[in-house]
């Protein structure tokens, strides 16, 4: 996941907090390859940057946050790049 991530909010409405983000950092990736008569498994590091549109609705006591991110891995010369799409949906708890 992102080692860094900025958030830019958006103007709060009655019942929604939109906002953008952008992450960026390392990413661990593990690649297995199974065949009949084999099996293998490496493990390497990659950059990363993450890209992600969500809003916090403000219905009620509890809080939904809604999200979508996409997580680029970059192709290196040793290996190809990543592509991840992360969807999220959660409740904050109020303090």
């Amino acid at each position: 996941m992102p080692s860094l991530v900025a958030h830019i909010y958006f103007i709060k409405r009655e019942t929604m907090l939109p906002y953008l983000a952008l992450g960026a950092g390392g990413m661990r990736v593990r690649d297995v390859y199974a065949a009949i008569s084999e099996e293998s498994a490496s493990a390497h590091w990659q950059f990363q940057f993450a890209p992600e549109i969500g809003m916090f609705l403000l219905h009620g006591r509890i809080p939904v946050w809604i999200s979508n991110r996409l997580v680029f891995g970059i192709p290196s010369s040793d290996d190809d790049g990543e592509l991840m799409l992360v969807l999220t949906l959660g409740i904050t708890v109020p303090n």
